[in-house]
């Protein structure tokens, strides 16, 4: 049996994160869960933007190969570009396996803090954490979603911590403070929001 070779690994800049499940996974599409985390960074000089896109046309390249005669679709960019110019990227990966020639087994994305020492699974990444991310670039061919690339997450490097926690402040979304309107102090029961922020995903 050939064995598959190793993927490369890409560390992202720093950048702020969105919707964390890092210290455990989301189970609300799989019931096997993801573990998942969006992160948006500066890409001034396009370094990332052109190795998913090149990484997405060999993908494409290699699809139309080993199915001639068949139309081959892109499945898209995984890149998300922001008005203000930063880009979004979205990494997940499966908190079970299940090979077709094998036994299943479970894993999870290393976590460090700024020293490179290992975090603790009890520690609490909400939204609006500072960190960098590693990955990989896995290509993928369907009939159905078409040809692309997914992002791959390996491990995140936190280097300034929001913890999420219930009835919190707008930190834990992502939220900074600004000049303007100002609530008077609301008790958490009666807050219009869940209580647990950690349990808010989209649909990556």
């Amino acid at each position: 049996m050939t064995k598959k070779a190793k993927l490369p690994r890409y560390v992202t800049p720093l950048g702020t994160a969105q919707y964390p499940w890092l210290t455990k996974p989301d189970t609300k599409f799989n019931p096997d869960g993801d573990y998942s985390v969006a992160l948006t960074f500066r890409d001034d000089d396009g370094q990332f933007s052109t190795l998913i896109n090149n990484a997405v046309e060999e993908s494409v390249a290699k699809a139309k190969e080993e199915n001639k005669g068949k139309k081959i679709k892109e499945s898209g960019s995984p890149i998300t570009e922001n008005d203000d110019g930063s880009i979004t990227l979205k990494f997940k990966l499966k908190a079970k396996v299940t090979p077709k020639n094998g036994e299943s087994f479970e894993q999870r994305p290393a976590l460090f803090d700024a020293k490179g020492t290992p975090l603790s699974k009890d520690t609490k990444i909400g939204g609006g954490t500072k960190m960098k991310v590693a990955f990989e670039l896995v290509p993928f061919y369907t009939a159905l979603a078409g040809a692309g690339v997914s992002l791959r997450l390996k491990a995140a490097q936190v280097i300034d911590l929001v913890e999420y926690a219930g009835g919190g402040d707008g930190s834990a979304y992502g939220f900074g403070k600004e000049d303007g309107y100002e609530a008077k102090d609301t008790p958490a029961e009666e807050q219009n929001f869940e209580t647990t922020v950690q349990e808010e995903t989209t649909d990556f």
